[in-house]
């Protein structure tokens, strides 16, 4: 049985999260985002992995928010 895989492009990448090409660059010099990179070429993002790293990051940028202290 043959599973297809379907990868984001970088510039996949930019259009969903709207982030520009150089942050994305960054994040994944970094390794704050998962990526592929296949036999040196280009860079690959899997979708679900993807979701699983920045929604917890999302989730802690509202609880942040939330309970941070109004501003009189």
């Amino acid at each position: 049985d043959t599973q297809k895989f379907s990868f984001l492009t970088v510039e996949q990448v930019c259009s969903i999260l709207n982030y520009t090409k150089s942050y994305v660059y960054q994040l994944t010099h970094r390794r704050e985002i998962p990526f592929y990179k296949p036999r040196g070429g280009k860079l690959l993002f899997d979708p679900d992995e993807l979701k699983a790293e920045l929604l917890p990051a999302k989730f802690r940028l509202l609880a942040n928010y939330r309970t941070a202290p109004m501003r009189s």
